[in-house]
């Protein structure tokens, strides 16, 4: 049916002008003989020579759209910036589940509009938001919600409303079915005056601790493997990958793992990491690894270093030879940190403990608290100018300066560090 010109500008105000309009896709429609009737509409089939239009999405266009002449979609703006998070949910099943997620991160129960999405049974909550969201907020969400397309992220999404798209109620009825002008209407007014948009801060800070908790549950249980009992199952996994080899049900993934665990545990650096995994994978594979077959070593060297430095960050530094910190020496930098205040953030807090640790090392090593340290040492351990940790521990009166370096005018040069008093470590326990 034909939208009049009124309607047809709320509709591009309402889903279009929140897009990108300098490109857009098309979607040809089939002919008839191709339709299909889904429940108690019409659904139909749509033909798959999807092109990309790197012109400016005109509205004649739009009204074509409308029209069901074909079907157009659209990118997020090129500010990277969205009102709207809009979830692809492909089977009826799903619905559930999409539904119940959004509802821990928006607290509504049903998305703000529902459409279907012109192919079979497919549905697009739209979920509307005060403030703007981003990529990064997108694609956090997407890693969330696992098995869904989330949009407009990355890729176009489908505008609604045209054939085989129908706005579809709370009991996911077809509103206004032969009646577009009407639902444009209705629709127009329902994000102007009826929606509660969501608050954008929220939705943000309970993803940030969804993502916290995904971070943690993963790290323990990858630290499973690297903390155990080094005469327990880990050391007799890797005796038998050393003497039998790989058995044809073994994996060789799960095998390259336990190795790297073996090369922590024994203390080897990447370099040789890399080596004897590589060296094991030649005279102990089962020949079923495409990789080893095809001489693919770029990639096994790869998933080497790769393992290494991501898995070494979840090794217990109590299990490593000649380590000068204790358990409470460790709780003891953990409180610290805490005291310095930096908001929470993980990476802020992960280097201001790194600092700490080696100063609490390099106390014991020297077994006094009154430390020599210059401007490179501080840079080494992660101490700069984007989050001067040593300034943090200045001000909070946890060091204390006792003695400036001495400059030589004749050698143009220092002679000597700065000393530092670390006043928050106890005396008696270096």
């Amino acid at each position: 049916m034909k939208v009049n010109s009124d309607n047809r500008q709320l509709y591009i105000q309402d889903f279009v002008n929140v897009l990108s309009r300098e490109k857009y896709i098309v979607q040809p429609i089939q002919d008839k003989e191709n339709w299909r009737e889904i429940g108690k509409y019409n659904q139909y089939k749509i033909g798959n020579q999807t092109q990309i239009f790197p012109t400016y999405l005109q509205d004649q266009i739009i009204a074509n759209h409308l029209e069901e002449k074909y079907i157009i979609g659209c990118k997020i703006s090129k500010t990277k910036k969205t009102n709207r998070i809009i979830i692809d949910i492909d089977k009826p099943d799903q619905r559930e589940i999409a539904f119940k997620f959004m509802f821990e991160v928006t607290h509504k129960e049903k998305p703000d509009l529902l459409f279907t999405s012109s192919f079979r049974n497919h549905l697009h909550a739209y979920y509307m938001f005060e403030g703007l969201l981003n990529e990064t907020d997108l694609n956090t969400l997407k890693n969330h919600l696992k098995g869904f397309e989330v949009y407009p992220a990355n890729n176009g999404i489908r505008l609604p409303l045209s054939r085989g798209s129908f706005w579809l109620n709370s009991n996911l009825t077809p509103q206004n079915l032969y009646d577009k002008n009407a639902s444009i209407s209705e629709i127009h007014n329902l994000i102007t005056n009826g929606i509660s948009f969501t608050d954008t801060d929220e939705f943000r800070a309970i993803l940030s601790d969804y993502k916290r908790k995904e971070r943690d549950t993963l790290s323990k249980a990858k630290a499973k493997l690297y903390t155990s009992d080094l005469k327990g199952g880990l050391w007799d996994r890797v005796k038998e990958l050393k003497t039998v080899g790989l058995t044809e049900s073994g994996t060789r993934n799960k095998a390259h793992l336990d190795l790297i665990a073996y090369c922590i545990h024994k203390g080897f650096n990447e370099l040789e990491t890399v080596e004897y995994c590589k060296e094991w994978h030649l005279q102990q594979t089962n020949g079923l690894s495409q990789d080893v077959n095809n001489g693919n070593w770029n990639q096994i060297e790869r998933e080497s270093r790769y393992g290494y430095n991501y898995y070494k960050q979840t090794y217990d530094p109590l299990k490593a030879k000649n380590n000068l910190l204790s358990r409470s020496d460790y709780k003891r930098i953990d409180k610290i940190v805490k005291s310095l205040s930096l908001g929470g953030r993980y990476e802020q807090n992960k280097r201001a403990k790194k600092v700490i640790m080696e100063l609490y090392k390099l106390s014991k090593k020297a077994k006094s608290r009154e430390l020599e340290i210059n401007t490179t040492l501080w840079n080494k351990w992660g101490s700069n100018q984007n989050l001067d940790i040593k300034w943090q521990l200045l001000e909070k009166g946890l060091i204390k300066i006792i003695e400036y370096p001495q400059y030589n005018k004749d050698k143009k040069r220092y002679e000597t560090a700065t000393k530092y008093r670390l006043d928050f470590l106890p005396t008696l326990n270096l």
